[in-house]
């Protein structure tokens, strides 16, 4: 229908009146690394650092070294080594209330249920820019 269709322009238009961060840390973590790169930039423009990590041992290992680095987290739950969930409850080890995103790609183990007891949020992928860059905006901002 070409009256609900979206043009380029207005899909642009949209993703400008997306929320600007504060120049908040995120630490990415996507055992794929175009993946991974793609969300890096998607914060960076919305005015966000991020720091993106491929392997899940070694983002923790890098938060370990400073947790209060990093005002959220957003990781794959699907990765070698360590899942995003096994993930969170490490760094929640660390810093009990570090807000977290999980990213899934058909997961029967996360469900709203899951997230709603480990207190995090999660998208299913392929994560739409828009809803990652509000749920990004939501969470800092306790809303």
């Amino acid at each position: 229908d070409e009256e609900t269709a979206q043009t380029p322009e207005a899909s642009e238009s949209a993703a400008n009146h997306l929320p600007q961060g504060a120049g908040e840390h995120i630490l990415v973590v996507d055992d794929e690394p175009a993946l991974g790169e793609y969300l890096g930039d998607l914060l960076k423009s919305h005015g966000y650092q991020a720091t993106v990590m491929t392997d899940s041992r070694e983002a923790l290992g890098l938060f370990k070294v400073n947790p209060d680095k990093f005002d959220l987290v957003v990781t794959d739950q699907t990765m070698p080594g360590m899942t995003g969930v096994e993930l969170i409850i490490q760094f929640r080890k660390i810093r009990l209330r570090l807000p977290v995103i999980l990213c899934i790609f058909f997961c029967t183990t996360v469900n709203k249920e899951v997230a709603a007891e480990m207190k995090f949020h999660y998208l299913e992928k392929p994560v739409n820019s828009m809803i990652l860059v509000n749920a990004v905006n939501e969470m800092l901002n306790g809303l």
